[in-house]
């Protein structure tokens, strides 16, 4: 959630226009603007309405906004209730760390549909627009709301894909990645069967709409009421955060169609330039890593960006690591204050020697074209020589990628790259292949069971985390339980830090004062970045997307190492063990680091995580997590807060 910024502000501003003959109801409700791509809003009983940044990045003025606004004022005013609980995920105890914790966060799919019936959506729809008309707001574009509902699923716009954005004068994406034409773009059916849907289908919304507007005349109204200039700066705003927003999701392929969208009115962007060069690393990393993948489909993708989900899926490791290498090198050239490109290359090189032990292959002259051939050519050469030497100027199409660094190649820090990060690969080999021996995984044992001694004196704990749970009712988060745990849980890292010789400092956005913005804004970063590390956990440290913002709330809090812990206490669970990822926090949705239990047999058991960064490089350390076949009690808490802290003290 974005809070107290210029884009929650104006979505206040219209609420006002809405709710300018009903301060009351005005008292309760709250909007904010919400960090996900996926083209929703909806309303809680608490009286938040939120709007996604894919909505606002896909509406075309204010009007728009308008109506549904309102449409959401009618599911809170109305009572009517929203599930914003996910649907649980089988796991057993057995299950690997990473793969707990990457089914433990909340995804953008909370946000792409809301649980109310149809009755209720048409009686929001209905009453909605009753309190609509009540403004000056004009109703012609109206019922381009359902087509910005039909299509949500597409970019906010959609123009030829232009290859030429990653390539130079010498180095070409071959045929073999491109589509000689994209998919056509059906969208959502407007006359789809709903009976088994939450949802009126969209062609009953038009003619319900149109029906309602039938003897509403346009005098008078105004399509902008409050500014339209500023409808305009929010809506580029939301979409300026469309593409990082991607590369949270691992959407390499929809970060860099986005980014080459806002590049088409602002070409010369380093932040849309350092997006693209993210992607493909992330594209490179995972390619590297057969093992794990991204979601990734592009014979389901329709319109022009298909274009990038085709060669961002087809395009091999190898010549995605010559891809990525490439441009983030002539970004860092182009942008040599940066602080952030150097990191997300030095890596590149370490990655790029996966597959190459030297930069012979790589030449650093351009092949001759066929003209200059002509004008030499040896009148007494044979038939074969001649088709010899046609073929080498021509080059072959699938070692294309060999022209990738004829300008950069004979560069002196490119080489010391190139060998700096040869030399770092090798040591990861040599180190992987010992924790892969007998006495290598002996030494970890070892390791792992007389505990850590990282010898920290400072760190910041980030939103100690407190969920209770009782399976056996239908509501199983016990909120004033979870509530009174959390302060408790947090009161108690207070308490143990001083003993364990630890300075601690506490962020926690329960905790906080309305002024305190920037905390808000610092815990939402950190909890973003730790999102990435999640997904990325089984990956090589890879740097944040906002890592120079991160690097930033170090040096502002005086230390690099930021700890994640927490508890999920639960009763009487599913024999069978479930890990549910859960929105706890109305307020937050995506602050708290996650939220899961994992069921064992006992009556009662707990889960205690403690997971310890280096914000500035990304190493990290699983101090604790560990299941645990008790009752949660202070004595408990204790005995783990004091070891994980005593760990991190210790030298």
């Amino acid at each position: 959630m974005l809070f107290n910024d210029e884009v929650s502000k104006y979505l206040g501003e219209v609420m006002n226009v809405l709710l300018a003959e009903d301060p009351e109801l005005r008292e309760k409700v709250n909007v904010y603007a919400l960090r996900s791509t996926e083209v929703n809003a909806f309303a809680t009983d608490r009286g938040n309405i939120y709007v996604t940044l894919g909505m606002l990045a896909q509406l075309e003025d204010e009007a728009q906004l308008a109506y549904i606004l309102s449409h959401e004022l009618v599911h809170f005013n109305r009572k009517h209730s929203l599930d914003l609980f996910l649907a649980g995920k089988k796991m057993r105890r057995s299950s690997t760390r990473s793969e707990l914790l990457n089914n433990a966060v909340v995804k953008d799919a909370l946000y792409a549909r809301n649980t109310y019936s149809k009755e209720l959506e048409s009686q929001a729809d209905e009453e909605g627009l009753d309190l609509f008309l009540n403004t000056s707001y004009a109703t012609s574009t109206l019922n381009t709301v359902f087509d910005v509902l039909r299509y949500g699923y597409l970019p906010f716009d959609n123009i030829p894909f232009d290859h030429s954005i990653l390539e130079s004068e010498y180095y070409r994406i071959p045929e073999k990645l491109k589509l000689e034409k994209v998919q056509l773009i059906t969208g959502e059916e407007e006359d789809a069967d709903d009976k088994k849907s939450t949802h009126p289908n969209i062609a009953k919304r038009r003619k319900a709409l149109a029906q309602s507007l039938t003897d509403v005349t346009a005098e008078g109204r105004q399509t902008f009421l409050i500014s339209e200039e500023r409808f305009k700066l929010v809506r580029q705003m939301s979409r300026y955060e469309i593409p990082m927003l991607y590369l949270h999701r691992d959407r390499p392929a929809d970060a860099v169609y986005s980014a080459f969208l806002l590049k088409q009115t602002e070409p010369a962007s380093v932040f849309l330039d350092k997006i693209i060069a993210k992607a493909l690393y992330l594209v490179a990393k995972y390619k590297n890593y057969p093992g794990f993948s991204y979601p990734s489909d592009p014979d389901k993708i329709e319109g022009e960006s298909q274009q990038a989900h085709y060669l961002l899926h087809h395009i091999d490791a190898k010549e995605a690591c010559v891809l990525a290498l490439r441009y983030t090198w002539s970004r860092q050239q182009q942008y040599p204050d940066d602080p952030e490109l150097p990191t997300i290359l030095a890596d590149m090189f370490i990655e790029f020697a996966q597959h190459f032990s030297d930069l012979s292959p790589f030449p650093n002259n351009p092949p001759l074209h066929p003209d200059s051939l002509e004008a030499t050519e040896d009148p007494n050469a044979s038939k074969y020589e001649k088709i010899r030497r046609q073929k080498a100027a021509e080059g072959d199409p699938d070692e294309y990628w060999k022209m990738a660094f004829i300008d950069m190649v004979d560069h002196p820090d490119f080489q010391i790259g190139f060998e700096t990060g040869l030399a770092e690969h090798k040591e990861r080999s040599e180190l992987d292949e010992y924790y892969r021996s007998s006495k290598g995984k002996r030494e970890y044992r070892k390791f792992r069971k007389r505990g850590l001694s990282l010898g920290i004196d400072h760190i910041v704990l980030v939103n100690p985390f407190f969920l209770k749970l009782d399976t056996r009712k239908e509501t199983m988060q016990q909120y004033i339980p979870t509530e009174v745990g959390q302060e408790r849980f947090r009161e108690l890292a207070k308490e143990l830090a001083p003993l364990s010789g630890l300075k601690v400092q506490i962020l926690d956005v329960c905790a906080l004062r309305s002024d305190q913005t920037d905390r808000f804004n610092d815990i939402r970063m950190l909890n973003d970045w730790f999102y990435e590390q999640v997904q990325h956990l089984d990956l090589s440290y890879m740097p944040g997307w906002n890592q120079e913002q991160i690097n930033a709330i170090a040096e502002k809090y005086g230390t690099d190492y930021f700890l994640w812990t927490g508890v999920i206490a639960e009763r009487e669970p599913d024999p069978e063990g479930v890990v549910l990822t859960i929105l706890t926090s109305l307020i937050v949705p995506i602050l708290t680091p996650f939220a899961i239990y994992n069921a064992l047999k006992n009556r009662h058991q707990m889960l205690y995580y403690a997971i310890l960064f280096d914000v500035r490089t990304g190493k990290r350390e699983i101090i604790k997590f560990d299941f645990i076949k008790k009752k949660v009690s202070d004595t408990l808490l204790k005995a783990q807060l004091y070891d994980t802290m005593k760990q991190i003290s210790t030298e």
